[in-house]
């Protein structure tokens, strides 16, 4: 019984000392351990030995939990520091790895923009006219941009001005369900764009939030929200402009890159049109050559075949053409020749095809019409050349024409029996006095 009693008071009043020591104050442990110690003798009557062991046992508790308090401390310490140093690296990491996404998302992003950028430099590669290039710029375009219209702009220059031969449009497919390319002469609008041009040769982003004044005096009474302007150059020179309707701002930059290629592909298609040109027209006079006038006389005679339509044909001779040469020195027959195809040029339809066919003879194919309206037509050009001063070197030669005229179907259904009708009409015409115009 007083052992069970020794172990009951001894262990109670070893936790109290504990409690009191790690949780309240050291002094107070010491005080509360020499409490026990007394009421520990008072109650057990133990022995000297177990005296001294209680009281030494009781006063060391306070001093080792101090102690163990103050080891669990700095180790919390040095936990809370070690999770706070980890928790800064976790957001370090974090943040890193957040870069690390937004950068591998813009790599994805450049790489996508430059494989399209490939794709529509190959895709464009393969066109040799303006608008298939223009039609594959714009499909790309539209694959990343909204816009209202775009525009291709070509530039031609004559003395030293610009001027806008043709226009090549496609609207946005949210806009028309037509994705074809709509080639037509130039308006107003596109006027304005080569005058937006001449004022400031660079490309040009116009807003109706920023720029709402200069929008309007260029696009007075239209209700685009932003106007894009791209001048496009083959070697230094103006070929063509890029105008876009409502173009996000955002895409204004990728728009430039693409334009830029589109810029290349322009210069290559130039250069096609003009190997093909310098293939199929006369250098000296501008009008075909033989060669092509005769396989378009071919396509005109089987569209007017299928069409039941009526084809005339002319055949024109420069009269003393040798006698002129003799005289003047072939450098005034070559101004002559171009003269005359001015002439010519000035004085038939844009849909009739004027050929050189051979030294000093012009062909004329024109279709629908019949061969009182082409008489007509050759006897106002006959009238025109004799009229006409040729000027060449302080020289002014006289030149009058010859003209033979013949018509499909009367004259044959084949292109070699108009030619030879046209040239029988001629020869009589040289034969009957010249400067006439004769008909099949």
């Amino acid at each position: 019984m007083l052992i069970e009693t020794f172990f009951v008071v001894f262990i109670s009043g070893i936790s109290l000392i504990v409690l009191i020591a790690y949780f309240l104050d050291l002094k107070l442990g010491l005080v509360v351990s020499a409490v026990f110690s007394v009421a520990f003798i008072i109650l057990c009557h133990p022995s000297i030995l177990l005296v001294a062991l209680a009281v030494i046992i009781s006063n060391s508790i306070p001093v080792a939990t101090t102690f163990l308090k103050k080891v669990i401390s700095e180790e919390h310490r040095r936990l809370e520091s070690d999770l706070k140093l980890s928790r800064e690296a976790y957001t370090r990491l974090l943040n890193e790895y957040s870069t690390l996404n937004d950068e591998n998302r813009n790599l994805n992003r450049v790489a996508t923009e430059v494989e399209n950028l490939y794709e529509v430099a190959r895709k464009m590669s393969e066109a040799l006219e303006f608008d298939d290039i223009f039609k594959t710029f714009n499909e790309f375009l539209n694959r990343g941009m909204k816009f209202r219209e775009c525009k291709l702009l070509l530039i031609e220059k004559e003395n030293d001005n610009f001027y806008i031969e043709k226009a090549y449009r496609m609207k946005h497919p949210t806009i028309s369900s037509d994705n074809e390319v709509q080639v037509t002469p130039p308006e107003l609008k596109d006027e304005i764009a080569l005058d937006i041009f001449y004022q400031d040769q660079r490309p040009i982003f116009l807003s109706s939030d920023r720029d709402s004044a200069n929008l309007n005096r260029f696009y007075p009474k239209c209700d685009i929200k932003t106007f894009v302007s791209n001048p496009l150059f083959v070697e230094d020179e103006l070929v063509g402009i890029l105008v876009l309707e409502d173009l996000a701002e955002k895409d204004f930059e990728k728009f430039l890159i693409l334009a830029s290629q589109f810029a290349l592909e322009m210069k290559k298609v130039k250069l096609y049109e003009t190997i093909q040109r310098l293939a199929i027209v006369d250098g000296l006079t501008g009008v075909y050559m033989r060669r092509h006038f005769l396989e378009r006389v071919g396509e005109e005679i089987r569209r007017s075949e299928f069409h039941k339509l009526a084809i005339a044909f002319l055949m024109i001779d420069i009269d003393h053409f040798k006698i002129c040469n003799d005289r003047y020195g072939h450098l005034v027959g070559d101004v002559v020749l171009g003269e005359l195809a001015k002439i010519l040029k000035q004085n038939v339809r844009e849909i009739d095809i004027i050929c050189r066919y051979g030294g000093e003879e012009f062909a004329i194919v024109l279709p629908d019409t019949n061969k009182t309206s082409a008489s007509i037509v050759a006897e106002r050009i006959r009238e025109t050349v004799e009229g006409f001063t040729f000027s060449a070197f302080d020289e002014k030669p006289q030149i009058t024409i010859s003209v033979g005229v013949s018509s499909y179907p009367a004259d044959g259904s084949k292109m070699e029996q108009l030619i030879e009708a046209a040239d029988m009409a001629l020869y009589k015409a040289k034969h009957t006095g010249r400067n006439k115009v004769c008909i099949a």
